[in-house]
């Protein structure tokens, strides 16, 4: 994963790249990603203006917004998921330097919630960043 900072205008315009997106997108298969979650994953990036994840569509109409933060001693990394049947699942793994252990054996968090506001997204992504600092 490249770690360039983005603007917003251009996450935004990944977002409507993605949006474009017709079903059957990878060698006929791959469902379009859907309104619903292209309008949440916009409205999650203007509202929350330290938030720049990098996005990838998934096989069944939603999106993957992951980033991560390196610290001194570790790497954390997160992923919010924005599903088309209006779930949304956050998780996130801290990854120290020193660790031999697999990366998935850290899982620190995982979340899901039905149908959110946008607000209560980002609320939770900044407490959760706020007390991981």
């Amino acid at each position: 994963m490249p770690k360039t900072k983005r603007t917003t205008a251009e996450i935004l315009k990944r977002i409507e790249g993605l949006r474009s997106l017709k079903d059957g997108w990878v060698d006929g298969e791959g469902r379009a990603v859907s309104s619903y979650v292209c309008d949440l994953a916009r409205t999650v990036i203007t509202d929350a203006k330290w938030f720049r994840p990098y996005m990838y569509p998934t096989f069944d109409g939603g999106l993957n917004l992951e980033w991560d933060v390196e610290l001194d001693d570790c790497t954390e990394y997160h992923e919010l998921q924005l599903n088309p049947d209006k779930s949304v699942r956050y998780w996130y793994f801290m990854d120290t330097l020193e660790s031999d252990q697999d990366p998935n054996d850290e899982l620190d968090l995982d979340m899901t919630w039905q149908n959110p506001k946008p607000s209560d997204i980002i609320h939770a992504l900044e407490i959760y960043n706020c007390i991981h600092r």
